[in-house]
């Protein structure tokens, strides 16, 4: 991986895109149904919670001496992936 400022900053961005999505549906569970508010609410943080480790793995990625960083982004990459699809699968239930 040679570009490594470029890779964290695309992945703080994405951060903060995802971040955005998770506003959202907080305002959306808000205003919703008692019942409904306690599953989206879960979902939330079960959303929460694979984003901290996206964020925890960035910090280990950015604060690393390794030259060759290629499997801690993959690792990054998957975690992206599962944070995403979870948001996905969200906005198909909150919505």
């Amino acid at each position: 991986m040679t570009d490594t400022r470029g890779f964290v900053s695309e992945v703080k961005r994405k951060i903060e895109k995802r971040h955005e999505e998770i506003v959202k549906f907080r305002v959306i569970a808000e205003v919703a149904d008692p019942d409904d508010q306690i599953t989206f609410y879960q979902i939330i943080e079960d959303i929460v919670r694979k984003e901290n480790a996206v964020k925890e793995k960035l910090a280990a990625f950015d604060k690393s001496g390794v030259v060759d960083r290629t499997d801690m982004a993959d690792e990054i990459e998957k975690i992206q992936k599962r944070v995403e699809d979870s948001i996905e699968a969200a906005r198909v239930r909150i919505n």
